[in-house]
């Protein structure tokens, strides 16, 4: 995999908030500016739950966003006007057919979005708990809310007192 990112002339990128297995071998690609990174471009989210680690920091020098942005449309519209954008610099003879793909992909995505809300509709309004705190770009269109996480992110623990507010909301 490292070969192909080093040959890849575009690697997209959720970013190291989600793919932090990935820093390292993008190293040499940031380098060559191939590197497109959803966590550095697009419109984010701040996770509602902080982790519990001692010294303060819990992103230890990432940058600690909910990265889940493909779980609404309105940031995929800007993710596939990006990739459009670079993929039309690389290869500018295919610019047109990368725009018209673009246009029926965001048809298809706004016909899934009218469907959440047409659906949601007749929902009451629902609590959840979840893993992690994966879903609050649903919640701008669904009636859903988070209650609590049962982790804070990759290698986060909650503290004594999260869990017992969890486990109170369990009960």
């Amino acid at each position: 995999q490292r070969v192909m990112i080093a040959r890849a002339e575009l690697v997209i990128w959720v970013g190291p908030t989600l793919e932090n297995f990935l820093i390292k071998p993008l190293i040499d690609c940031q380098r060559k500016s191939c590197v497109l990174s959803a966590i550095e471009k697009f419109p984010i989210k701040k996770p509602r739950y902080e982790c519990a680690h001692d010294e303060g920091d819990c992103d230890h020098g990432i940058r600690f966003v909910d990265p889940h942005i493909w779980l609404d449309v309105a940031h995929m519209d800007f993710v596939i006007n990006e990739i459009v954008f670079q993929l039309t610099a690389l290869d500018i003879v295919h610019g047109e057919i990368f725009k018209q793909n673009a246009l029926k992909l965001k048809d298809r995505l706004h016909d899934l979005h009218k469907k959440y809300q047409d659906a949601a509709k007749d929902m009451q309004k629902m609590t959840y708990i979840s893993f992690h705190d994966a879903y609050q770009y649903l919640e701008s269109i669904l009636p859903i809310e988070n209650a609590g996480v049962l982790t804070a992110g990759e290698g986060a623990t909650l503290s004594v007192a999260q869990l017992a507010e969890l486990d109170k909301l369990i009960k």
